[in-house]
């Protein structure tokens, strides 16, 4: 039998590569990829829906996402800082708190022009707001206060006044 160069190549190729990646031809060929600890791929995707449902309650509330990397899927108290969709500025902006997959409320009952995550650990989140003083303008807040959030294990508490 002859095969031309290139299907040769091919070949080599992909064996080259099924090798690299640690793929073996056994009885586990073609079984779902597993993780490091052995859970499905399907398992590390139903681990993360938590974070699917929270930027989807967001959404639907009429919020986007600033980011979801401060969502910490390993903490009791999660939270989304988002911003007005379709909002012209980032001047509309507030803070979705979670428990486990359970939403629980928003930072307060008013929006905000400069919000950021600063930290948090498993059940206190920190908070940056700007604070606007006269003739600030809507860009550029005059000072900032960290806020922190703590879950008392019924309810959301700010531990400190929101500006």
């Amino acid at each position: 039998m002859h095969h031309s160069p290139l299907k040769i190549a091919v070949t080599v190729t992909l064996a080259a590569l099924a090798s690299a990646a640690g793929a073996t031809a056994g009885p586990h060929a073609g079984a779902p990829p597993r993780g490091a600890a052995g859970e499905s791929t399907s398992a590390a995707k139903a681990a993360s829906s938590p974070l699917r449902e929270a930027v989807a309650l967001v959404r639907s509330n009429g919020y986007t996402p600033d980011s979801t990397r401060h969502y910490k899927p390993w903490a009791t108290l999660r939270v989304l800082v988002a911003t007005a969709t379709g909002s012209a500025s980032a001047n509309n902006q507030q803070a979705f708190f979670f428990v486990g997959r359970r939403y629980i409320g928003t930072a307060g009952d008013r929006v905000t022009a400069s919000l950021a995550y600063v930290g948090q650990t498993s059940t206190r989140v920190r908070l940056r707001y700007g604070v606007f003083g006269p003739g600030s303008g809507d860009c550029c807040p005059t000072s900032h206060r960290t806020v922190r959030f703590k879950w008392n294990g019924k309810r959301l508490v700010a531990l400190d006044r929101i500006p």
